[in-house]
């Protein structure tokens, strides 16, 4: 049995090996292999989304759809707010075993990119998500039926749950519910991404309750420093699906 190579042996065949893959790689054979091989990887990412968007309850909306191909999706507030709740919640320190609850609001007028920034976050979250609107969920009695019961299941276990066009359900027991729902999810450290065409205060009328209220108030504040994260969003009066609205907001710098 002959004695194993040197260490440096080793090393030096392995910088050979690398030097020749580096040298193969910038072949034209090379590079088509390359470009296939990241086409492949585009097209196989983009198809996990649209699976995702049919199984989370995405809207089917072209425009909505289109946006959750694109890894960098165009900021519009609505987006930002999102994008900025998530990344918060991932800097938070927490204990082994436990999650940082976060409940923000987007308030405001149609068109503004609310849904479509819901959808986009839903969609491409690493646990499990799904996007409802608050009239369905105040519609939904919890009567011991199967099928209602499995969506109030699901709807308090997921960890990202998407609430959209708040302030339309039927009812004050209905929204009653849908507040009801939000409180539980922070109590039990999920995210709660919620949408309306709203102001805060008939939120808080409408959905809060003294534990819901104190938790918006002072659960992400961080006792009121820069580093806290608002729960509500005030988006501005510009209708997205207007095209020369649309066209202006992307060429501003």
């Amino acid at each position: 049995m002959s004695d194993p190579k040197p260490l440096s042996e080793l090393i030096a065949l392995m910088e050979r090996v690398f030097q020749k893959a580096a040298e193969l790689d910038q072949t034209p054979e090379g590079q088509a292999h390359r470009a296939t091989y990241f086409a492949g990887e585009t097209r196989r990412r983009q198809q996990q989304l649209i699976t995702a968007a049919e199984e989370r309850g995405i809207p089917c909306e072209a425009s909505i759809r289109n946006v959750l191909l694109q890894e960098q999706p165009f900021p519009t507030q609505a987006m930002t707010a999102v994008q900025r709740a998530l990344q918060w919640r991932l800097d938070q320190p927490t204990a082994a075993g436990s999650r940082q609850p976060v409940c923000i609001v987007l308030g405001g007028p149609p068109g503004n990119g609310k849904t479509t920034a819901l959808s986009w976050a839903v969609a491409r979250h690493d646990r499990p998500a799904t996007y409802v609107t608050s009239a369905v969920i105040a519609s939904t009695l919890r009567n011991g039926w199967s099928e209602n019961e499995e969506r109030w299941r699901r709807w308090g276990s997921v960890d990202l749950l998407a609430v959209d066009e708040l302030g339309l359900e039927d009812g004050s027991e209905g929204a009653a519910r849908v507040g009801a729902l939000i409180a539980q999810r922070n109590d039990h450290g999920r995210a709660t991404f919620c949408a309306g065409n709203l102001d805060a205060p008939t939120f808080i009328a409408r959905y809060g309750n003294t534990r819901l209220n104190s938790r918006l108030r002072y659960g992400q504040s961080r006792n009121g420093d820069a580093n806290g994260l608002p729960w509500w969003t005030d988006l501005s009066d510009c209708d997205l699906r207007n095209p020369a609205n649309r066209s202006a907001f992307m060429e501003q710098p």
